[in-house]
């Protein structure tokens, strides 16, 4: 065994840049491609005008009311296409698609900009005012890392303060979902449905695209049947023969599926692979 030493700082460096740098131009290509598509589709309208980001006017929009009834095995019926745009726009991180389901929620409208300059220091006060509330959220996380606390749910205006989130939002989801139960499926499917642009760019660097077609096929389907076999068996009496289609049906495409995994993962292994050798 050759003798432990310190690692150089240089050759940290070095390594580090080299990777990143492969990691930028490789893994990069396929984020930046797939973040440039949803974004335009995000921002461009039917009448083929820009800037309708997060709006019922956009391209995406468009898109999720067309594909909303393809949901409604798992409790998002038509009118709530607003959740089904949200899923477009978890692509880039899941936590994005908080601010997208407010902005279609909400129908408070922004304020016009009056054309004023700011005032640079009323928000240089406001800075340091907010550095108390900031360095409280800081310990509140330190008390609660994985963030399982929802904070303060004892009326409608505290949850939306908490969350950071207009109040219209929040009665606006409640109208639209048939249910808290529906709301909970569909909160099945986005914790497990395709992960994030990184992550899919990161998989197609290392394993190439068949496995990140596998990956996202996966992640996406395994959430559909979940979410939807959830919301059957909890709706099941309110329409027994219709449930139990769908729950046989989306169970027989899982097993099969799974059947299916060794024999199409055996044809996508590499053929500079080295065998292992049983000693």
């Amino acid at each position: 065994m050759p003798a432990y030493h310190v690692p150089i700082a240089r050759n940290i460096l070095l390594t580090t840049w080299f990777r990143l740098r492969s990691f930028i131009f490789r893994a990069g290509k396929t984020i930046v491609v797939v973040v440039i598509a949803l974004s335009f589709l995000n921002s461009i309208s039917t009448d083929f005008s820009f800037g309708n980001e997060d709006s019922e006017d956009s391209v995406l929009s468009v898109i999720g009311r067309s594909i909303t009834p393809a949901f409604a095995p798992l409790g998002i019926e038509k009118d709530n296409w607003p959740a089904t745009v949200g899923l477009f726009t978890g692509m880039f991180a899941k936590e994005a698609i908080v601010g997208t389901l407010d902005a279609l929620y909400s129908e408070s409208s922004a304020d016009e900009d009056d054309g004023s300059p700011p005032d640079l220091i009323a928000a240089a006060g406001d800075a340091f005012s907010s550095i108390g509330s900031e360095l409280f959220a800081l310990s509140s996380s330190l008390t609660d890392p994985l963030g399982i606390s929802i904070g303060d749910v004892s009326d409608l205006d505290a949850v939306a303060d908490e969350q950071e989130i207009e109040t219209t939002t929040l009665s606006n989801m409640a109208a639209l979902f048939s249910g808290p139960f529906a709301a909970f499926c569909y909160l099945v499917f986005i914790l497990l449905y395709a992960p994030c642009v990184a992550v899919l760019g990161a998989i197609n660097k290392e394993a190439g695209w068949h496995w990140t077609l596998l990956v996202f096929g996966w992640s996406t389907g395994l959430a559909y049947i979940t979410a939807t076999v959830i919301y059957q068996i909890g709706t099941f009496f309110v329409n027994p023969l219709f449930s139990s289609l769908w729950i046989i049906g989306m169970l027989t495409i899982l097993i099969v599926f799974i059947l299916n995994l060794k024999r199409l993962s055996s044809k996508m292994v590499p053929k500079n692979l080295i065998p292992a050798v049983q000693l």
